[in-house]
């Protein structure tokens, strides 16, 4: 089962649902992951954003009721919300009477060694996360055609990614570093999404990836343990 850390939880029948659902849409979309490397012979974070959206969608379909890629909605703007800009969420799904609208992002997380530690530097992917977030306040006055509660959901999904110098002993270092990632991940962004409902899921791999290439005469060493995920909650409306 993957990691899920919650920093602001929210009352109601809403978190008796959200939450689970986003724990379960993660253990689903790294089952989705396994079957795709045990087919292909490679892991599915390899592609970019558009076709991680693909394995995104069919884990969509597993825990809820119906999945639209590029649902077109209708948002009002200007202060007085007269005019009305067509826009698109990357995908609308329902579950248990909610309706979810989501931005996704894709971005790799570099983690380096520091002496006896191992560093993430989260600027990239924290800015990767904030056009996400501003993305879905967008959808504040977004008109959707369904009597459902409704909700936006910032998701930047980020493959860790570590590189290994000669020194380090390798198998041991998924072990050793990645509880000390997780906590650096959730001090950087609890304290910057500190006032909205956010979380931070990570599936580590069963079996870390070792990726060894030799640059300038010199064996060079790159892990993969698994994968972060940083969840941003907007609550739009309330039928």
């Amino acid at each position: 089962m993957s990691n899920l850390e919650i920093y602001k939880k929210f009352r109601g029948r809403g978190s008796r649902i959200i939450w689970p659902l986003i724990q379960n849409f993660q253990d689903k979309l790294s089952n989705v992951f396994n079957v795709h490397e045990r087919t292909m012979g490679e892991p599915a974070f390899w592609y970019n954003e558009l076709q991680t959206k693909t394995f995104i969608t069919l884990s969509l379909y597993k825990v809820s009721e119906t999945v639209i890629q590029e649902y077109p909605i209708d948002r009002k703007r200007g202060h007085d919300n007269k005019i009305t800009n067509r826009c698109r969420a990357d995908f609308f799904f329902r579950h248990q009477n909610i309706t979810f609208l989501t931005e996704f992002k894709q971005a790799w997380l570099y983690a380096y060694e520091r002496q006896d530690s191992v560093t993430c530097s989260f600027g990239y992917v924290m800015k990767m996360h904030n056009s996400c977030v501003q993305q879905i306040k967008s959808f504040d006055s977004a008109i959707s055609h369904t009597p459902d509660n409704l909700y936006a959901i910032a998701l930047t999904m980020s493959p860790l990614f570590i590189k290994i110098t000669k020194n380090t002993n390798v198998p041991e270092l998924k072990n050793n570093k990645v509880d000390e990632l997780m906590s650096a991940a959730k001090k950087y962004y609890f304290k910057k999404y500190k006032s909205s409902l956010s979380a931070i899921g990570f599936q580590k791999r069963k079996n870390s990836l070792i990726y060894s290439t030799e640059i300038n005469g010199e064996n060079q060493h790159q892990e993969y343990p698994g994968i972060f995920y940083f969840w941003t909650i907007n609550k739009i409306s309330r039928r």
